[in-house]
């Protein structure tokens, strides 16, 4: 029944294990972006078109999701960490050119470790002249002073290991500065000091030295570039990096080995040596089916587990002969062979000598090999392999959209930011919306602000995701999203008529997104009970977030990191019909018997949040122009925020025909798509602002096409009839 395969590297793909391969690179190709992932994207036909997106959809709850690492606590258990300093005084009043993210600089000043003369068995320096142009943003070439920094060394990693022999490492080069910052900010949180980033470029290697923070150089002399997905100079920097890795190992150390996109809660060495059995590799899961929620490893012995599903850019690996040995070869294999993708490769050689059966399915259900109810053999009965509980090591789906954890009021060791669209800018919005991501002071308190109600009509907030069978459109969801895209095209021209800074607003979805087809709007095999729609959605399945720069992300009011000077200086724009019959503004809040929309007034005061009522109020009519925008708000706009009760309507147009073809070009660019169907591949959302000129729109085609016409010949969104009754989970 269970045809016994091939041993031996490629034997997986030389058997019926080829529908395995297509289906888990399908996934891993696109969901595992490390964080040296930037760039364009990876073209993969119609199904992968556009991944544009961030997370400016935080879920509203604006209390840190009770992970215990809040950024509000700034400082908490840092030492000498400061994040910059508060601005006692408000800036000046907004000038002609809109605000972008503001910079600051938080430092810090523990002592530099002292160099070490013991260099690195496995990496050399070798100076490449040509690797790398035009893949990123190359200044030129580094020039290495091997004895300035400490190299990596058996005696720099058992300097920072624990007591037990074991570390935490990262890679990276200066491009991801903010991504090590970041990383060991929340390990200094925990606290934990056992970990060891690793350096590709002499300007990681100074900020790292500067600061006093656990750092080792590796000579790859990479410049400082963003290295894109797939390139020859991520590859390159990728086979660096497992040469490395293999050292550490050869020393005799157990490494905890990490992508520097993942935030950790807890100790992840601590947690292995209390719950990791006897494994030679526990690596995280792309998968999205937990089998438990305990602290325990996956129970490998319930078959819909996906036990080829590992990522690599999470895992632990111990220093047994049967790990180093296998870290050889696939090393080797590596070099041998540059185009192989090190995901790719490693899964490849751990399912080795595995037994497949087909009947059931795409996925297969594989005939494993116990060590235990929690460990197998894989890779020709080489090597004992665990898988870390998706509960605990959260990737990227099941972190920020299905949010199991949280529900179950788990605190998780740690969070990888895959399943995402726009690479590195999704990444730092998706962290900064879940309040995880270490901005300067100055991002938080300089700048003026406008934010908006987000409320779509009821009739568009109905779950008609039941009624999506596999492989065809959610016309639902994409009217939804196009109407919420609309208010956000007019909140950012407001925006830029007042010289503010646009805090996007949660975005409402009835359908996930995926790199391939869904049904029902939902993943395979994610739990049904854990997605609930109409849902908020991660920002980055709507916009791309690498475009998308002049925001703030949803939860940024409701961040302790945000000083009250900011959050009480509010005024609230109340956005009614037109007033009297007049286009002028009504402040402060209208008594009764004055003129103003009385109704109107009435219905926005009751979204004010009950904090800020008290805050100043002023009517305003719809229908204004930029220009008018600014002659009626001006009275008002020296408030650090202000707060619209709607954007409906608001906004009328630019009148400046250069100003409105400035902002159609870059709204053309800000939306993504949603993904996906065989016949249409991925369809683009309405990248059209409604308040443009249509001849003008003509002139700046988008992105992209659609084939589905989820729009009446009207250009109407298509009606809906009422949803059928879910199923019961």
């Amino acid at each position: 029944m269970y045809p016994r395969r091939r041993a031996g590297r490629g034997g997986f793909l030389r058997t019926n294990g080829l529908k395995l391969v297509v289906a888990a690179l399908a996934v891993y190709v696109v969901v595992h972006f490390a964080t040296s992932h930037t760039g364009s994207e990876p073209q993969a036909g119609r199904m992968m078109a556009d991944q544009g997106r961030g997370s400016g959809a935080s879920r509203g709850d604006g209390a840190g999701h009770g992970n215990g690492v809040g950024l509000g606590d700034a400082g908490r258990g840092l030492g000498s960490l400061t994040l910059g300093k508060r601005h006692g005084q408000p800036p000046p009043p907004p000038s002609p050119k809109a605000h972008g993210p503001d910079g600051g600089g938080g430092r810090w000043a523990k002592p530099a470790p002292k160099p070490s003369s013991h260099v690195i068995d496995h990496v050399h320096g070798e100076h490449d002249e040509s690797e790398g142009k035009g893949e990123g943003e190359g200044e030129g070439k580094s020039k290495h002073d091997s004895n300035k920094w400490p190299q990596l060394s058996k005696e720099v990693v058992a300097k920072y290991a624990s007591n037990t022999g074991k570390i935490l490492v990262t890679f990276a080069n200066h491009n991801h500065e903010d991504y090590i910052r970041n990383w060991v900010y929340h390990l200094a949180s925990i606290p934990m000091d056992n970990y060891l980033v690793c350096a590709f470029d002499d300007e990681l290697m100074e900020y790292l030295t500067q600061n006093g923070l656990n750092g080792a150089f590796v000579p790859a002399v990479l410049r400082k570039q963003t290295f894109e997905w797939g390139s020859a100079g991520f590859k390159k920097l990728n086979r660096y990096k497992w040469e490395a890795a293999l050292s550490i190992l050869e020393w005799g150390f157990g490494l905890f080995i990490t992508d520097a996109d993942t935030v950790f809660f807890r100790d992840p060495i601590r947690w292995v040596e209390d719950y990791g059995e006897d494994a030679d590799v526990l690596a995280s899961t792309d998968y999205l089916r937990p089998t438990t929620w305990k602290d325990e490893l996956e129970d490998l012995t319930q078959t819909h587990i996906a036990w080829w599903a590992q990522n690599i850019g999470m895992m632990y690996l111990a220093p047994s002969e049967r790990m180093i040995t296998f870290f050889r070869k696939w090393t080797k294999l590596m070099n041998d062979n540059p185009d192989y993708g090190n995901q790719w490769s490693f899964t490849e050689m751990l399912s080795d000598g595995v037994e497949v059966d087909y009947s059931d399915g795409l996925q297969g259900y594989a005939k494993l090999e116990l060590a235990s109810n929690h460990t197998f053999w894989a890779a020709n009965h080489s090597v004992i392999l665990g898988m870390l509980p998706l509960a605990y090591f959260q990737n990227g789906h099941s972190y920020f959209e299905q949010r199991g954890w949280r529900k179950r009021n788990i605190q998780p060791v740690a969070v990888h930011t895959t399943y995402v669209y726009a690479f590195n800018g999704a990444k730092r919005h998706r962290f900064r919306d879940d309040k995880l991501w270490l901005d300067d002071d100055a991002y938080y308190s300089s700048g003026y602000f406008l934010a908006f109600d987000n409320v779509p009509p009821p009739e568009l907030m109905v779950d008609h995701s039941w009624d999506v069978p596999f492989d065809k459109v959610p016309a639902h969801h994409l009217v939804l999203v196009d109407y919420q895209i609309q208010r956000v095209f007019e909140a950012m021209a407001v925006a830029r008529a007042l010289n503010r800074t646009l805090v996007l607003p949660p975005i409402y979805g009835t359908c996930d997104r995926y790199f391939a087809q869904l049904n029902k709007c939902r993943y395979p095999h994610a739990e049904k009970d854990e997605i609930q729609f109409p849902d908020v959605v991660p920002a980055d399945h709507v916009f791309r977030q690498e475009l998308l720069l002049e925001v703030r992300e949803a939860s940024f009011l409701t961040n302790p990191r945000v000083p009250m000077a900011v959050l009480s200086d509010r005024v609230f724009v109340n956005v009614c019909d037109e007033l009297d019959g007049t286009r002028e503004v009504v402040a402060p809040v209208a008594p009764a018997g004055t003129k103003g929309d009385v109704e109107c007034v009435k219905r926005s005061l009751a979204r004010f949040d009950a904090n800020y009522v008290a805050a100043s109020t002023v009517h305003l009519a719809k229908g204004l122009t930029d220009v008018e925008l600014a002659d009626a708000l001006a009275p008002a706009n020296a408030a650090r925020v202000l707060h619209f009760s709607s954007m409906e309507g608001t906004f009328a147009g630019f009148e400046d025909s250069a100003d409105a073809l400035a902002f159609l070009k870059d709204a053309r660019k800000w939306i993504g798509t949603w993904c996906c169907t065989y016949a249409s591949g991925a369809i683009h959302y309405d990248s059209a602002p409604a308040f443009i000129p249509r001849d003008m729109i003509s002139r700046v085609p988008p992105v992209y096409t659609n084939k589905f016409p989820y729009k009446d010949d009207t250009g109407q969104p298509l009606k809906f009839s009422p949803p059928p009754t879910p199923p019961k989970a």
